[in-house]
Formats: C-alpha cells, sequence, structure tokens
C-alpha cells in the first residue's frame, strides 16, 4: 500500500492510496472508502513529513493546513487556513472555501501543521523495480494486499503489484532507500510467494480429494531414499510438473514402514496413460548393464568419449564403472555399468551399451575370420593375397616398442609419425637395407653387382651418381646410396 494525499475539486487534499499506476495517472482509493478512482498524477502528494504544530509554535495570521471536515457527512481533509484568534489549546481558524465563501471553525491542538513543501507527483517521482514472473499462481497470489504486509513492514511504505500482460512482479516506492531494500529483499519475496502458492494448492487439492474420494487408478511404486531429492526436484518442480498432469488427482511420497531407507510414491489419476507419464518422471533407478571385460575399454572410449556420448543422448544423471572379482575363473568376467537415472532414461542407457557389445563381439568375429584364412593362404605360399594384413601373434606390445598395438593389427607406425622403437630405423625408409627403397633409387643388390635394366625408358642404368657421400675411403662404393637416408616416402 502506497499512502498519499489527492486534491479534490475543493482544493482539499484527502488522504489515500494507490492502487494502480499508468503512464500519467493512477487508480486511487479514498480512506474508508470502497470506490476506486482513476486521477491524474499531478492531483497527487506525498504525505507531510511534518509533526503536528503546538499552539505555542503559531502565531495570529499564519497560514497553515487543518485537518477537518467543513459539512456533516464529508470525509476529513487537509484544508488551507488562516489564523484569526488563538488560545492555550484552540485556534480560531478562517478556511476559504473554492466558491469564495468562508467557513470559521474553531479547532483543538494536535489537528493543524505547516503547509506541505511536497510537490505533485510526476512519473520520475516513482521508483518502480521489475521481477519477471511467468508462474500465474504467483502472479495471482500477489493480488492479495495482505501477503505483502510483512515486506513492507521490512522495507518501508511500497505497492507490490502484478502486470499480467507483462508477466511482471512490480514494487512502487517514493523513497530511493526504500527502493534499495526493495532490490535486496525482493528475490526471498518471491520465494515466499512461491512456497505459499504451492501450499495453497496442495490444501486446496486435498480438499476435493477428500471431497470425491480416491476413486480412480492408483499405482505404487518405491524408489530409494537417495533419489527423493531427484523425484521432487529442486524447490519440488518435478513432483509439481507431475501433479499437474491431466489425468492426475494426487501424487503422494512418504518412507516405508518396513524399510525407513525406501520411500512408497502413490499415484491416483483417472488415466493410465498419465499414471505412466507421472511414474516415469518420478521413479528414478541404480541398475547396472554388464559388458565384457575384454570389451570394457572400446565401451568406455577414449577419456570417457563413448560414454559420455550415451550420457548426454540418454538423459542419465550418472554411469559409474565397478570392478568386481569373478570366483569361477572358468567364467568370462564381466564388468558392471552402474547407471543412474529416471526409469526410461536406463532403459535407452541400456539398449546403447548392449547394442554396443554386440556390434564390437560382430567386429571381433569377422577379424577372426579373416586372421584364420590368412594364415591359410600363407601356409599355402599364396603371397598375392598378403594384402589381407599378417594375423596378429605376441603380446599387444611390440618388443622394444614404446607404442601398444591393437589386437589383429600389424606393428607398423602410424604414418607421418616417427618409430621410437628400440634399434631399427628411424623413420621411412628404414635403416640397413629393411625398408622400401625411393622410387628411382636402386636396391643394395643392384649396386653391388653393378646391375643395369631399362624397361622403356625406366629405371636404374649404371652405377648411382655421386651424391656427397656415395664412395668410402679409397674409392670402394658404399652398399646404401646416402640420399635416401632421412627421406619420406608416399
Amino acid at each position: 500500500m502506497l499512502n498519499v494525499e489527492i486534491r479534490n475539486e475543493n482544493s482539499a487534499f484527502y488522504k489515500g492510496y494507490i492502487l494502480f499506476l499508468k503512464e500519467d495517472s493512477a487508480k486511487v482509493k479514498y480512506e474508508n472508502s470502497t470506490q476506486e478512482h482513476v486521477v491524474p498524477l499531478n492531483y497527487l502528494r506525498e504525505p507531510s513529513d511534518d509533526p503536528p504544530l503546538e499552539t505555542s509554535e503559531v502565531q495570529v495570521n499564519d497560514e497553515l493546513e487543518v485537518y477537518m471536515s467543513t459539512r456533516e457527512g464529508e470525509p476529513p481533509a487537509w484544508w488551507r487556513s488562516k489564523v484569526k484568534k488563538k488560545g492555550d489549546k484552540w485556534l480560531h481558524l478562517d478556511i476559504i472555501l473554492p466558491d469564495g465563501s468562508r467557513v470559521s471553525e474553531v479547532v483543538d491542538q494536535g489537528t493543524f501543521r505547516k503547509l506541505s513543501r511536497k510537490l505533485p507527483l510526476t512519473r520520475e517521482s516513482f521508483c518502480i523495480f521489475e521481477f519477471q514472473c511467468n508462474d500465474e499462481r504467483i502472479l495471482e497470489l500477489a493480488k492479495e494486499e495482505e501477503i505483502h504486509k510483512d515486506f513492507r513492514a521490512l522495507v518501508g511504505p511500497c505497492l507490490v503489484l502484478p502486470d499480467e500482460n507483462k508477466h511482471t512482479l512490480l514494487a512502487i516506492s517514493l523513497d530511493p532507500g526504500v527502493h534499495r531494500k526493495i532490490t535486496l529483499l525482493f528475490d526471498t519475496h518471491v520465494q515466499f510467494l512461491k512456497a505459499r502458492s504451492q501450499l495453497s494448492a496442495d490444501i486446496e487439492r486435498a480438499s476435493q480429494t477428500k471431497l470425491t474420494g480416491t476413486s480412480g487408478i492408483t499405482e505404487t511404486f518405491t524408489i530409494k531414499q537417495d533419489f527423493v531429492g531427484l523425484a521432487i526436484g529442486s524447490r519440488g518442480v518435478n513432483i509439481t510438473a507431475a501433479r499437474e498432469l491431466p489425468g492426475i488427482n494426487s501424487i503422494e511420497l512418504h518412507p516405508k514402514s518396513a524399510d525407513p531407507n525406501v520411500y512408497e510414491v502413490l499415484i491416483n489419476g483417472s488415466e493410465q496413460k498419465a499414471i505412466q507419464k507421472a511414474r516415469s518422471m518420478l521413479e528414478f533407478v541404480e541398475e547396472p548393464v554388464m559388458v565384457p571385460e575384454e570389451l570394457i575399454s572400446r565401451v568406455i572410449g577414449r577419456n570417457g568419449r563413448m560414454l559420455q556420448e550415451i550420457v548426454d543422448k540418454t538423459q542419465v544423471l550418472k554411469i559409474r564403472i565397478e570392478d568386481i572379482e569373478n570366483k569361477d575363473e572358468d567364467q568370462e568376467r564381466m564388468v558392471p555399468l552402474w547407471c543412474i537415472g529416471s526409469r526410461d532414461a536406463f532403459e535407452l542407457a541400456k539398449m546403447m551399451i548392449e547394442y554396443k557389445i554386440k556390434t564390437l563381439k560382430d567386429l571381433e568375429s569377422v577379424k577372426d575370420e579373416r586372421d584364420k584364412l590368412a594364415n591359410q593362404l600363407q601356409s599355402q605360399g599364396v603371397s598375392a593375397l598378403n594384402r589381407l594384413g599378417p594375423p596378429f601373434r605376441g603380446s599387444y606390445n611390440t618388443r622394444g616398442s614404446g607404442y601398444p598395438r591393437e589386437r589383429n593389427r600389424p606393428a607398423m607406425p602410424i604414418r607421418g609419425q616417427p618409430y621410437r622403437g628400440r634399434g631399427g630405423f628411424r623413420g621411412f625408409p628404414m635403416r640397413g637395407g629393411r625398408g622400401p627403397p625411393r622410387r628411382g633409387f636402386p636396391t643394395n643388390r643392384e649396386i653391388a653387382g653393378d646391375h643395369e635394366f631399362d624397361e622403356e625408358g625406366q629405371g636404374y642404368r649404371g652405377p648411382p651418381p655421386n651424391r656427397g657421400r656415395g664412395l668410402r675411403r679409397g674409392g670402394e662404393r658404399k652398399r646404401c646410396p646416402s640420399a635416401a637416408r632421412g627421406t619420406s616416402w608416399g
């Protein structure tokens, strides 16, 4: 409530308060009146801060304001008057009315004050704080004046009202100090309004349930105590959304008497589809998906990339890995991936993990078949199909090599990266003549025998050219051309 003084056509100022603020006018209500009026802003002024005057402080012919009623049946107002005579505790005043007539009144001490120095209000006189609010229940609750009583008692005179067109809550004041307090406390006040509206909705729903009975379909399920917070949601958002689904009558959540670590959820509704949807929103589980130990690293992916993709796509809250000891060594070791989330999210995550395992097993079977075929061809001396790749032999790491080898993959360096194993070579071509020669250069055998060949003008003819270090001391030719050292090919 924002108290003001309202100037009437008789030039007197009546006590009242603002109900709603517009661009150049305001909706007001007079004190002790039920009627609402729209008046221009320049008809309003702030209440005076001056205390009532004592008779000893007043002199004859002084002008002051007196709070009185000039006619019987009219509400009192502040009238401008002039002191005609004075006594110990009374004053004889002349009040000039708008029609030019005068009214003489004798008033007691405590009903008069100095002339108000407050100026007429303008739009710039108000300090307005806006808070975005899209909750219709809060906007409806904010219309009640009594709901803001404690808030106004703390911050000072202000007006709190909803603007449903803009979906905002307005806090209007005339004092910058009050406005600063509003900015500090208004978030807390909105949280109070939200909690109050939720409680009111629960009371109304409980009253309707009591009147109509518990007719309909009721479904019950349990959740762990650790997941109660997830089911309720931050500030009750999740369970509120489930209760507001069409076809849901009530949702109750309470600890189970037999086991305090388990909570029981009862959903009552008129439609089975609505009940199932509400259950999918509230039922949170933690269940494992078993993965073979030999495939666990490929299911996880590098830096957990595959698991993160599953979390992002299925909206499960968390996936954690827990290693277990397999007592029976003959059985295949399985590693559980514990998925935490809603029932629907868990089913989706389980589907993605099981499909990933199936595809990896299929690929392994195809690779085994390929390696078996390659071994058969190699045993028969067939070299034309060596492009299938040599079968896997040995351990996962090549002896002396710092690079891990995957199963069924040849121990070859990645193209564009140097091979850093012990001994051997330092890039392509390999040292010692074990690497492929550069096109246009002879092999060691050709150099040793001074072999000459030419097929249609291509190939090598004669000894290799001298490229700086091609001859040993004494004129002997080296076995390997120095020009091929340190070059890359491909």
